[in-house]
Order: C-alpha cells, then structure tokens, then sequence
C-alpha cells in the first residue's frame, strides 16, 4: 500500500472512531495576512478531527461535490479498496472531487457540522489515482479540464 492510500486509510479509520466526540470548526476564508491565503483568497475547511490540519482550496481551484448517484458510486469503492474502513461509520454526507495541484485530483469526505449544511469539516481525503472512475467523474463535472 502506497504512502498517499496509507494515509487515507489511516485517517479514515481515525476519523470513523472519534467523529462524535471531536468539536468541528467553520468553513471560512482565510484571512489574507495567514499565509494561506492565494489568488486572492482561500476556502479553507476544517478538519473533523481536532488537531488535524485544515484543507486550503485557492479560490480557482477546481471542486465539486459530487451528485447522490456518483458519492454511492464512490463510497462502495472506497469500502472495497480501504477494507478497513467500517461501513456504519464511514458515512459522509458529500463527497467532493477537488483538483488539488496541477491534475493531482483527491476526493474529499465532507459532513455537515451540527447538522448545519452550510458548516462543513472534512473526515478524509482519497487519492484519486486507484478509482477506475476518476477521469469520467472529471468530464462530467469539468468539462475541458484535463486528467493529469
């Protein structure tokens, strides 16, 4: 197992056992003198579990969340390539498809925080590379971007 599907596996497992126990923080923007900030601002989403470090996304960066059918589509992947993830708790409301650095596509496991839709934290983030899938989700939701 790579280092980057590791991660992903390791942080899932992590965020599955403490999800409901850790306080989650605002998605915000990022203050321009933070550092984080890039072409002229940045989201930037908590992470689910305190401590973690938070996801930055540039402003145009590319990202979606994906629709009922392709989050399904993705979820059972997940399961059957991360077996040690646990069904009942690995159970995220959006999935987001997000192109992270030039053609480095992650999916992101996003929840809601205190049912409040419009807070969100992150539970995982998934390389792309292992879903067979990836480049017709990218058509699908950015048409003319490229795969890599």
């Amino acid at each position: 197992m790579g280092s980057k599907e590791s991660f992903a596996t390791l942080s899932g497992v992590l965020v599955a056992t403490a999800l409901v126990l850790l306080p989650a923080l605002r998605v915000s923007a990022a203050e321009s003198g933070s550092g984080a900030a890039r072409d002229g601002g940045a989201l930037v989403m908590a992470s689910c579990v305190e401590g973690s470090p938070p996801l930055v996304f540039a402003r145009a960066d590319l990202r979606a969340l994906l629709d009922p059918e392709d989050r399904e589509r993705f979820q059972g992947a997940a399961l059957s390539l991360y077996r040690v993830l646990d069904r009942s708790a690995f159970a995220p409301v959006q999935i987001m498809l997000w192109d992270k650095g030039p053609g480095e596509w992650v999916y992101v496991s996003v929840l809601p925080v205190d049912g409040d839709a419009q807070r969100s934290c992150f539970t995982a983030t998934f390389t792309a590379e292992p879903f067979e899938f990836t480049p017709a989700l990218i058509r699908k939701y950015f048409p003319g971007a490229s795969r890599t």
